[in-house]
């Protein structure tokens, strides 16, 4: 719920042009650069998200690098970042908090191992209207099961060798 509110009233100060937004992103987990120039990122972000069948325009992905990964992931044991959850303080490798951005922790790896087409999984979601307004955080859907839209374009990204 805690999460839901932030949401909105980011969302809210966001469409309104408040230069105030950054520092509240930052504080519950959305981070990074934009980093266009990234081996294989725009090649990887078209593949995963023509793969859910979308025509709109990705997210923006905003990657955190270097000494801003500053923790581990405890699901995945790589190295993340912190974020705000309803629950508290946490660790995550990848973040999606509004339709327009994920942050996604980048240290070199194959774009198949990072939370790049988990993270555009819940914008699809949120942007469906499916799952929850924050696109399904407790990874109920189909798309987060075994086997799902994510696993399925974290194959194509892996054959492609991305």
């Amino acid at each position: 719920m805690i999460r839901l509110a932030v949401a909105l009233g980011i969302a809210f100060v966001f469409f309104a042009g408040c230069a105030a937004v950054e520092p509240v992103l930052q504080d519950v987990g959305v981070r990074g650069a934009e980093l266009t120039d990234a081996p294989g990122l725009a090649a990887a972000v078209a593949d995963v998200w023509t793969g859910y069948s979308r025509t709109d325009t990705p997210p923006r992905v905003l990657l955190v690098t270097g000494p801003d990964l500053t923790c581990t992931d405890p699901s995945s044991r790589n190295p993340g970042f912190a974020v705000l959850l309803a629950s508290g303080p946490a660790c995550r490798e990848g973040y999606t908090l509004l339709p327009f951005a994920v942050s996604v922790a980048y240290h070199g790896q194959p774009w198949s191992q990072s939370a790049l087409a988990h993270e555009l999984e819940h914008v699809a979601l949120i942007r469906n209207g499916q799952g929850t307004p924050l696109g399904d955080p407790g990874h109920a859907t189909a798309g987060f099961q075994l086997g799902g839209a994510v696993d399925q374009a974290n194959a194509r990204l892996s054959v492609e060798g991305l």
